[in-house]
């Protein structure tokens, strides 16, 4: 999965923002695809807000001329899609604790996982949950958006534009970018003569199909969904364990890694007041009557 950079975050806020709309019909509503519109179209300013400085659209006709649209999108966020700075494990990590807790705010679960050795910043911690549509302002604004799925397609496109050009085939910008052109074509002829736009090498059934993506996500609609970088934990609570001191916010809990075959906790860790780690025997949780319940994270 990824970790938007924060000035594509900042993109992906303003195009998705519940003010604008939610479609793309147009293809004047996503600043990427106006940038393009600058050197295809004559008069792109009249039919968008968007306006671009010279010296932005020449180094975009550039690098359309030579890797088609995934060189103006290059151009528009100057390479900066994600930013990688924890490693895929530790990203996993976050993800999954704040799915399991989401009231938990990103100052405390800097402190949680200070304590596994991991130093990050308030800031950090919230370009990760932001990443996956999990902090709150995007809860409360963004309930329209599927994060997720965002988030697969900007991975496939964040190793697309890390490619030099020598090292990808014509299939995997050629198609894109004749894709894109067939949709921009298909969107500004009449309705008569729509279907007759449509690229011929591309099957009818897949290119409404990613007709309807752009509608529905602009720029990145143009782009598959990766396969996801890793799954989703079961995340459950259990009401037979007992744990000394170990409210931390009023809420007990411990992080435990899972087998694929069930919930047998394998090695268990205890989270500390202080978020300090100490080992602690399987046997201090089985067989108590203790009601408080534990939060338990599946981390295979």
């Amino acid at each position: 999965m990824a970790i938007f950079h924060q000035n594509f975050l900042e993109y992906i806020s303003e195009i998705y923002s519940p003010t604008k709309s939610l479609f793309f019909e147009n293809l004047m509503n996503d600043p990427v695809l106006v940038l393009a519109e600058y050197f295809i179209n004559d008069e792109p300013k009249k039919q968008s807000s968007y306006t671009f400085h010279n010296k932005m659209i020449q180094s975009a006709k550039y690098n359309y001329e030579q890797k088609g649209i995934l060189g103006v999108i290059d151009t528009y966020f100057s390479g900066h899609i994600v930013n990688p700075f924890v490693d895929k494990e530790l990203e996993r990590k976050i993800f999954v604790l704040k799915k399991g807790m989401k009231a938990l705010p990103a100052t405390k679960a800097v402190i949680v996982f200070k304590g596994f050795g991991n130093d990050l910043t308030e800031d950090q911690m919230k370009l990760v949950y932001s990443s996956y549509g999990l902090s709150n302002w995007q809860k409360k604004k963004y309930q329209h958006v599927d994060f997720m799925d965002i988030n697969r397609r900007v991975e496939g496109l964040a190793y697309l534009l890390d490619q030099p050009i020598s090292n990808l085939t014509d299939s995997q910008y050629g198609n894109i970018n004749e894709l894109y052109l067939g949709i921009r074509a298909y969107n500004l002829a009449s309705e008569g003569e729509r279907v007759k736009q449509i690229p011929k090498g591309i099957e009818k059934s897949l290119f409404y199909y990613y007709l309807d993506n752009v509608y529905k996500y602009g720029m990145l609609g143009l782009f598959g969904k990766n396969k996801s970088a890793f799954r989703q934990s079961r995340i459950i609570r259990l009401h037979f364990a007992k744990f000394n001191s170990l409210s931390l916010w009023g809420i007990h809990f411990c992080i435990v890694k899972t087998q694929d075959s069930g919930i047998e906790p394998k090695p268990l860790r205890k989270l500390e007041r202080h978020g300090g780690f100490k080992s602690c025997e399987k046997n201090d949780i089985e067989g108590s009557s203790c009601k408080q319940p534990a939060l338990y994270v599946g981390m295979p």
